[in-house]
Protein backbone atom coordinates (compact mmCIF):
# COMPACT_ATOMS: atom_id res chain seq x y z
CA UNK A 1 0.00 0.00 0.00
CA UNK A 2 1.28 3.25 -0.70
CA UNK A 3 0.47 6.59 -1.02
CA UNK A 4 1.23 10.20 -2.46
CA UNK A 5 0.99 12.20 0.40
CA UNK A 6 4.81 12.71 1.86
CA UNK A 7 3.56 13.15 5.42
CA UNK A 8 2.22 9.44 5.42
CA UNK A 9 4.35 6.30 5.86
CA UNK A 10 3.42 2.66 5.96
CA UNK A 11 3.47 1.60 10.08
CA UNK A 12 5.95 -1.43 10.13
CA UNK A 13 4.00 -3.29 13.01
CA UNK A 14 0.90 -3.05 11.10
CA UNK A 15 1.56 -4.07 7.39
CA UNK A 16 -1.69 -2.02 5.31
CA UNK A 17 -1.95 0.93 7.60
CA UNK A 18 -0.64 4.21 7.37
CA UNK A 19 0.76 6.44 9.97
CA UNK A 20 2.52 9.94 10.18
CA UNK A 21 6.22 10.35 9.49
CA UNK A 22 8.50 11.21 12.48
CA UNK A 23 8.89 14.51 11.06
CA UNK A 24 5.25 15.50 11.06
CA UNK A 25 4.31 13.99 14.54
CA UNK A 26 7.00 16.50 15.47
CA UNK A 27 5.15 19.50 14.14
CA UNK A 28 1.83 18.69 14.87
CA UNK A 29 2.86 17.47 18.24
CA UNK A 30 4.11 21.39 18.85
CA UNK A 31 0.86 22.85 17.54
CA UNK A 32 -2.39 24.23 18.72
CA UNK A 33 -5.70 25.04 18.04
CA UNK A 34 -7.55 28.45 18.60
CA UNK A 35 -8.63 27.01 21.90
CA UNK A 36 -4.56 26.79 23.22
CA UNK A 37 -5.58 22.69 23.16
CA UNK A 38 -2.97 20.48 21.47
CA UNK A 39 -3.99 19.55 17.81
CA UNK A 40 -2.39 15.94 18.81
CA UNK A 41 -2.88 14.25 22.01
CA UNK A 42 0.20 11.95 23.21
CA UNK A 43 -1.81 10.26 26.20
CA UNK A 44 -5.28 9.74 27.33
CA UNK A 45 -7.06 10.15 30.91
CA UNK A 46 -10.01 8.31 31.67
CA UNK A 47 -12.40 9.31 34.64
CA UNK A 48 -13.66 5.87 34.69
CA UNK A 49 -14.62 2.85 33.24
CA UNK A 50 -17.94 1.01 32.56
CA UNK A 51 -18.41 -2.16 32.12
CA UNK A 52 -21.48 -1.06 29.98
CA UNK A 53 -22.34 2.11 27.93
CA UNK A 54 -25.39 2.19 29.43
CA UNK A 55 -23.75 2.31 33.00
CA UNK A 56 -21.32 4.87 31.72
CA UNK A 57 -23.74 7.52 30.02
CA UNK A 58 -26.07 7.32 33.42
CA UNK A 59 -22.87 8.48 34.84
CA UNK A 60 -21.98 11.07 32.87
CA UNK A 61 -25.74 12.58 32.57
CA UNK A 62 -25.81 13.11 36.19
CA UNK A 63 -22.69 14.87 35.53
CA UNK A 64 -23.28 16.61 33.05
CA UNK A 65 -22.68 20.09 34.90
CA UNK A 66 -18.71 19.78 34.85
CA UNK A 67 -18.53 19.27 31.15
CA UNK A 68 -21.80 19.61 28.36
CA UNK A 69 -19.90 18.05 25.84
CA UNK A 70 -19.17 14.64 27.40
CA UNK A 71 -18.72 11.73 25.18
CA UNK A 72 -19.02 7.73 26.15
CA UNK A 73 -16.19 6.23 24.57
CA UNK A 74 -16.57 1.98 23.85
CA UNK A 75 -13.71 0.18 23.62
CA UNK A 76 -13.45 -3.51 22.88
CA UNK A 77 -11.02 -5.75 24.80
CA UNK A 78 -9.21 -8.86 24.68
CA UNK A 79 -7.61 -11.09 26.70
CA UNK A 80 -6.65 -10.72 30.42
CA UNK A 81 -8.94 -7.70 30.81
CA UNK A 82 -12.12 -9.06 29.07
CA UNK A 83 -11.83 -12.04 31.84
CA UNK A 84 -11.38 -9.50 34.12
CA UNK A 85 -14.28 -7.61 33.43
CA UNK A 86 -16.43 -10.54 32.68
CA UNK A 87 -15.44 -11.97 35.72
CA UNK A 88 -16.67 -8.92 37.48
CA UNK A 89 -19.67 -8.79 35.73
CA UNK A 90 -20.68 -12.11 36.78
CA UNK A 91 -20.19 -11.71 40.29
CA UNK A 92 -21.89 -8.49 40.40
CA UNK A 93 -24.92 -10.30 38.31
CA UNK A 94 -25.03 -12.75 41.36
CA UNK A 95 -25.47 -10.27 43.76
CA UNK A 96 -28.25 -9.17 42.52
Amino acid sequence: MGTDAPDLVENQERPGWLQMSEEMFEVAEGMTNDHGWPMIYTEWRTESVFLTREEGERYAKARSYRWPKWRVYCIPCDGELAVLLSEYQKKAEAVV
